[in-house]
């Protein structure tokens, strides 16, 4: 793949003594975005929030794992046995409230409590538990699953959002590096220009076409332009940092990005909206599907499950117990008649709870009311400010477009300008003044086509980014 083949020359460019312009390698802004989506390690990260979920989810589903669970209790005194008692019991949560049970009581010893007098062998019980009423249609478990599965389709959402945030601000670095190449272009076609023309009038000095005072005027401009040029060398160095914390090898190995790599020549940069016209009419629609605003529907989501679980402390607590009761296998066999449905042997239980004024649950409940109404609100306005900012950026994205059309006129026209002066010189009808003055305006307006040419690109991240899909940049034609 291509990104491969810029990877190996990253690190073997180094090793080369004496490059040419035919050995640049062209990095643009797709393949970079390519390379940081596939090796950054923030990128890596992300994916790890995946398997948060899913652990999430199997702890949740843990909460309905069978229990099983034993109990001894013995004492010995002066030889005598006062008593011995083993409880073991397997506990299977299910659904709606139902929880069946299994379970052995063994006793012996002198000293025992009525109720804890069994058969000799022990004595054996199956049944079920219900919640009827607290807890039927909500509880803790049910709530925990439905959270962690809620949990889940948040971490998607959730990986998109950083998987974004990355992406921007690799785009914008990239561009910032990009901008400081061109203007060290620039600056360099400047020092070139100012020293063919001081080496011009100091030769026509010399034939006695010049003033000296010309040469002076001419050497200041080539050391102006030679100090805009060690600025400009500075602005691309650090660039070219800034850019390398972006760039990773396959085994997290971080890279260097070479002084033989730059970007596409400006005549190659897409100055365009091609890509974003579909969202142009429905942004609304659009704000939508922005993976930041669906945080916020996970988050109601998940406070809806709460106070479902809230709301049901309000109902009185109910929990009805039955179980068969026999020794050995005849649980389901020791019975009067065989007709019988309901052996003889059973225990049953009921336990019965209600707060007679429900503060508790009434506050807690009002408490949640309050967080969804927050949440609700924050919602509604960041839906605001995504749609407000899409339509701004779409405004600020046309005006910069325009602005470029209007400004690669004008940019010509500086160099028409500068051109008929420069031959004006050359023929003794114009002055050095007017022609370093006419260079300064022309280098001025390259400079803010490259600034121009930044605003468009960092516009149309901002723009994707509150869209909520940076990848829609690699689309704009």
């Amino acid at each position: 793949m291509k990104y491969l083949y810029f990877f190996y020359f990253l690190l073997t460019s180094f090793l080369v003594s004496s490059q040419t312009n035919d050995s640049l390698v062209i990095l643009n802004e797709k393949e970079f975005i390519s390379i940081v989506k596939k090796f950054h390690p923030v990128s890596k990260q992300i994916l790890l929030i995946g398997k948060e979920a899913r652990g999430r989810i199997l702890s949740a589903r843990g909460q309905f794992d069978p229990v099983i669970s034993a109990e001894t209790d013995a004492k010995q005194f002066q030889d005598k046995q006062y008593y011995a008692l083993l409880n073991a019991e397997m506990v299977i949560p299910s659904w709606y409230g139902l929880e069946f049970k299994g379970g052995y009581a063994l006793s012996k010893g002198k000293f025992l409590n009525q109720q804890e007098i069994l058969p000799d062998n022990g004595l054996g019980s199956i049944g079920v538990s219900w919640q009827a009423l607290q807890g039927f249609l909500m509880d803790d478990r049910r709530a925990a699953i439905k959270r962690a599965a809620l949990f889940q389709q948040y971490t998607i959402d959730q990986q998109l959002v950083r998987m974004n945030e990355l992406l921007f601000d690799a785009w914008n670095t990239y561009w910032l590096w990009a901008t400081a190449y061109y203007q060290k272009e620039i600056f360099d076609d400047a020092v070139k220009v100012a020293k063919s023309r001081f080496d011009f009038v100091k030769t026509s000095f010399l034939l006695g076409d010049f003033a000296a005072i010309d040469t002076i005027e001419a050497q200041i401009q080539l050391q102006n332009r030679q100090l805009e040029q060690n600025q400009a060398d500075i602005e691309l160095q650090k660039a070219r940092f800034l850019l390398s914390n972006y760039l990773w090898l396959e085994n997290d190995i971080p890279v260097d990005l070479s002084s033989t790599v730059r970007p596409p020549s400006q005549d190659a940069i897409v100055i365009g909206t091609t890509g974003f016209d579909e969202f142009r009419n429905q942004i609304q629609v659009s704000v939508q599907d922005n993976p930041i605003l669906k945080l916020y529907d996970y988050k109601l989501s998940d406070l809806s499950v709460e106070r479902r679980l809230k709301l049901e402390k309000l109902k009185p607590k109910l929990k009805l117990s039955y179980s068969l009761l026999g020794t050995q296998f005849d649980i389901l066999e020791n019975r009067e008649n065989s007709g019988l449905v309901i052996p003889q042997n059973y225990k049953w239980q009921a336990n019965f709870g209600f707060p007679l004024f429900l503060r508790s649950a009434r506050g807690d409940l009002q408490l949640q009311d309050v967080k969804i109404n927050q949440a609700e609100y924050e919602r509604n306005l960041k839906n605001l400010e995504l749609t407000n900012k899409i339509k701004s950026y779409f405004a600020q994205l046309d005006n910069n477009i325009d602005q470029l059309s209007l400004f690669d006129k004008t940019l010509s026209n500086y160099r028409t300008l500068f051109n008929a002066e420069s031959q004006k010189l050359d023929i003794g009808e114009s002055s050095l003044f007017l022609v370093n003055s006419r260079e300064n305006k022309l280098i001025e307006a390259k400079v803010k086509k490259v600034e121009l040419i930044l605003k468009n690109k960092m516009t149309a991240a901002e723009l994707s980014w509150a869209l909520g899909d940076i990848g829609i940049l690699t689309k704009v034609k």
